[in-house]
């Protein structure tokens, strides 16, 4: 087995900080319990032009990638706040996807 670190650090937090869109495809999803509240928590990966981008995902984000598919081209948008829960749009381009090796599937 080939074991590689996820640092929450390498992970970006789209509500917070200056990036608000993020996109490619769709390459693995890891969760985690968080200190904090001791809720489970995912980072989620995408491939864009060869470079990995990973970020945190919340209540909406989560709720909506359980329905995207591993290999699927992906872009997730921060929409903001509407009251007290953060929001975001995420599409899937079908004529972008990517067929994964079934090794790559994490579950």
């Amino acid at each position: 087995m080939s074991e590689r670190e996820i640092k929450a650090s390498d992970a970006i937090g789209l509500t917070k900080g200056d990036v608000k869109t993020v996109e490619g495809v769709y390459k693995e999803k890891f969760a985690f319990i968080g200190k904090k509240f001791g809720k489970e928590n995912f980072v989620y990966t995408l491939v864009n032009d060869g470079k990995e981008v990973k970020f945190f995902g919340f209540t909406d984000v989560n709720r909506k990638m359980a329905n995207v598919t591993v290999g699927e081209y992906v872009k997730i948008e921060y929409l903001g706040k509407d009251g007290q829960a953060h929001k975001a749009k995420v599409v899937v381009d079908d004529d972008k996807k990517e067929v994964a090796d079934k090794e790559d599937i994490p579950y």
